[in-house]
């Protein structure tokens, strides 16, 4: 999506014609205009390629651009989600193959299928059986 938000844009005007959300040049961008007594663009869907560069950049950023009718505006870089959902996402992964199972030393990982000394072979750790130490 970020890639393709590069060269194509894709807009979503609402009802009163006065707020704007737009996916282009790698960003979310939110736009809601001072109301008039008439909507400055008619609602629905725009589609279509964009030979515009990025209009901020990587950052987030907010405010109004003081242009004609006085748009505020939210710009949010695809970046940002996109990382916030990767970093998620290898933390999640990365605690869960941590995870030692059942019959496992949970000192080393080895498997204690069978082993009846009490003690793990491969670290020497006491296995606990039941919640007591055997």
């Amino acid at each position: 999506m970020w890639v393709a938000s590069l060269r194509w844009y894709v807009t979503w005007f609402d009802v009163t014609g006065h707020t704007g959300i737009s996916v282009t040049n790698g960003q979310l961008l939110v736009n809601r205009y001072d109301p008039g007594p008439s909507p400055l663009i008619s609602r629905g869907w725009r589609f279509g390629q964009t030979d515009a560069p990025p209009a901020h950049g990587w950052l987030l950023v907010w405010g109004r651009t003081g242009t004609a009718g006085n748009p505020s505006f939210v710009s949010l870089p695809l970046w940002m989600p996109l990382a916030l959902l990767l970093v998620s996402t290898a933390s999640v992964w990365w605690l869960d193959r941590r995870r030692i199972p059942p019959g496992h030393c949970q000192h080393c990982g080895y498997d204690l299928t069978g082993n009846v000394s009490g003690r793990c072979p491969e670290c020497g750790t006491l296995i606990e059986r039941e919640g007591k130490p055997a």
